[in-house]
């Protein structure tokens, strides 16, 4: 039903133009200025229904006393998918030998259809709309072992690990 409703709502000011123009008569443009408000309700739906313009997406932020753990993912403007990690406190100096420990798990435009497969969708899918359903059921599914065994080639960056 959304599906619908956002061309709708986004053609609303242009149909209205075209039928007072096909009835001989100028558009008033009061009217226009109101037909804008669902067109841009339409926009947003529809950015929202497609994830289009999405480029961030936190999938964990937890602080507890010292420490805190952070994990997000962006779409950068070359179509690059980057997974981001950072954790800060005594459980990263436990786990990585400094306190301080920051992490990137870059996956390259061209090979981001196949993360989206076997993230469970479609090769043009929306990779950060399909993180947010798949981390919470498989954190596992932004992990570099994870992507190599499904034949998605990575890119590792890391800085403060002793």
């Amino acid at each position: 039903m959304i599906f619908l409703l956002a061309p709708l709502l986004i053609a609303l000011p242009f149909l209205y133009c075209g039928l007072v123009l096909w009835a001989g008569r100028a558009p008033d443009w009061r009217v226009v200025l109101v037909l804008l408000a669902p067109m841009a309700l339409g926009l947003k739906l529809a950015a929202w229904v497609t994830g289009w313009g999405l480029r961030r997406v936190t999938l964990r932020d937890e602080r507890g006393g010292r420490d805190s753990r952070q994990l997000w993912v962006t779409r950068e403007k070359n179509g690059d998918v980057v997974v981001h990690g950072h954790d800060r406190g005594p459980r990263a100096a436990e786990l990585w030998g400094r306190s301080d420990y920051e992490w990137t798990v870059t996956i390259q435009a061209a090979h981001v259809p196949a993360y989206a497969v076997c993230l469970g969708g479609k090769p043009g899918s929306n990779v950060l709309r399909l993180l947010q359903g798949s981390f919470h059921r498989n954190p596992a599914c932004v992990e570099p072992g994870f992507l190599k065994g499904h034949g998605v080639p990575v890119e590792l960056w890391s800085r403060g690990a002793a």
